[in-house]
């Protein structure tokens, strides 16, 4: 089916895109997709550079030459599915953690040190520990959409012009979403960046210091990190040169690829 329409105000409403449009849906484990082929027929090349040029904002390296044609596919992720997969994650990653803090401190676990935890545990201490823990997470959980967008403004051309935070009630989840396509590897520096933060590393401090509660923020905030994991996983066999734009409203993303003649 072949559609003209104008080419949004990103790209200045200037040129007209022809968009040949396959509807080739699926649905397979993780995942769901339809894809497009985009045409840039008449659009000028410094059109297009607001398209691609963009990964290498900043002063790193040369912008991308502008191509002919990309084709686009949209991949969602199920949230539900990932949810499920972020519990499943938990057990390994616990016991990674777990492993090398016990490994660290082991003089420091005793029979006694269980008794003297279990005599402490009264209903004031679990509403008291309860409510810090929500906290804490709620507040790690915004902090973990704010790093997202400070990494991916960093590349982006509009900087933070093109980021967006908001909160999707009906989960009580916040979000970040890039309207700005991205080269692959700085969209997964950007998605991966909350995991190492606020996961990894917080992880690694209480291994050293020998600080329980700071392994037990390190354990949560890696495994919030689930949805990143699963689009980085998908994104791995994609070319380097791909662009890759975040899906607006559904946890998934939309992947530019160069269509070689």
């Amino acid at each position: 089916m072949m559609i003209e329409r104008t080419v949004n105000n990103r790209m200045n409403r200037t040129e007209t895109m022809v968009l040949h449009k396959e509807q080739n849906s699926s649905s397979a484990g993780y995942l769901s997709r339809s894809t497009s082929t985009l045409e840039y027929g008449q659009m000028k090349p410094s059109a297009l550079q607001e398209l691609s040029g963009n990964a290498c904002h900043g002063g790193k390296g040369k912008s991308m030459k502008p191509t002919n044609e990309y084709r686009k596919e949209r991949v969602t992720i199920n949230i539900v599915r990932a949810n499920l997969f972020g519990t499943l994650i938990l057990i390994p990653i616990a016991v990674m953690y777990g492993l090398a803090y016990y490994w660290k401190w082991n003089n420091g676990f005793s029979l006694e040190v269980v008794r003297i935890f279990v005599s402490d545990v009264t209903p004031k201490a679990i509403a008291i520990g309860t409510a810090t823990f929500f906290l804490v997470f709620v507040l790690g959980s915004l902090v973990h959409e704010l790093i997202h967008g400070v990494t991916w403004a960093r590349y982006a051309k509009k900087g933070f012009k093109s980021i967006q935070f908001g909160m999707l009630w009906e989960m009580f989840t916040p979000y970040c979403h890039c309207n700005e396509p991205l080269l692959k590897k700085h969209y997964i520096l950007g998605a991966v960046m909350p995991a190492i933060i606020l996961g990894l590393i917080p992880a690694v401090i209480s291994i050293i210091l020998g600080n329980s509660k700071l392994l037990l923020f390190g354990i949560i905030f890696t495994m919030t990190a689930c949805g990143d994991f699963l689009v980085i996983c998908k994104l791995g066999k994609e070319n380097e040169d791909s662009l890759v734009q975040d899906h607006p409203s559904e946890l998934g993303f939309y992947i530019y690829r160069k269509v070689t003649s």
